[in-house]
């Protein structure tokens, strides 16, 4: 077990911390921009000029791109799951085309998912503080999970190329689980699969109002981080805020 000093607060006695991914371990924006534009551009050439311009600006609108490529605070991409997301970008399709099926939509995103592997190594970047607070917690003898919206591949492809996936006792995504965040489902389960009995032990760090929520909803501490979403909720509502996981050190 170890002590978490986050100014001049401390969380005693953590068996386990459970990281968030986009916003917390790697820059949120970079990433999901390329792969919000991607989407955007595969399904508005569906269509021909003009509508396919129209549409391509509805879907970057939807999917949460803002200005100077940055991602809206609130999502849904980066906060919410890949099916709700393919659910949305259906809803937009269909309209213009009753004839698209979301079969259709699933695998214009898996078209997508190979190019943004073919982009990976320029879109992966670690914030700060990322390795210092692994290597101590790991040294420490605490337990280290991670939880995403992304799916479980792709996390764990970012985690190895950022190689720091030796160091997780337990990966899961939104495809591991029936409820994504902020249900307690995938802490539930990373708790079950790590047998950890007393929730007081357990910390989730994280960038978003979901990632609150999730802690919350399962009973356990966290710790924002202002490196990803950092809506005007997620400030208001969160307790131990740092700038940066650099902020937080091992006792």
């Amino acid at each position: 077990m170890v002590n978490l000093i986050v100014a001049e607060e401390s969380l005693n006695d953590i068996e386990l911390v459970i990281f968030d991914k986009d916003g917390t371990l790697f820059d949120l924006h970079q990433y999901w921009s390329f792969v919000i534009i991607e989407r955007a551009k595969y399904f508005s050439n569906m269509f021909s000029r003009p509508e396919s311009d129209f549409i391509y600006s509805e879907l970057l609108s939807s999917m949460g791109l803002v200005e100077n490529n940055k991602i809206n605070n609130v999502g849904p991409v980066g906060v919410r799951s890949r099916n709700f997301i393919i659910k949305l970008v259906y809803r937009i399709i269909n309209d213009k085309d009753a004839n698209i099926d979301i079969k259709d939509i699933e695998k214009g995103f898996v078209v997508v998912d190979s190019i943004v592997d073919h982009n990976f190594k320029s879109l992966i970047e670690k914030l700060p503080g990322v390795d210092d607070l692994i290597l101590s917690l790991k040294e420490s003898g605490c337990l280290i999970a991670l939880a995403t919206t992304d799916v479980s591949q792709r996390a764990i492809k970012a985690l190895k190329y950022s190689q720091i996936s030796n160091f997780f006792d337990y990966i899961i995504g939104s495809d591991n689980v029936m409820h994504t965040k902020p249900d307690s489902e995938m802490v539930d389960k990373i708790l079950s699969k790590l047998n950890i009995v007393d929730r007081n032990n357990v910390v989730l760090i994280g960038d978003s109002i979901t990632d609150l929520n999730t802690a919350i909803n399962s009973n356990i501490s966290f710790i924002g981080t202002m490196t990803g979403s950092s809506s005007d909720e997620f400030i208001k509502n969160t307790e131990l805020l740092v700038d940066d996981l650099s902020k937080i050190t091992v006792g």
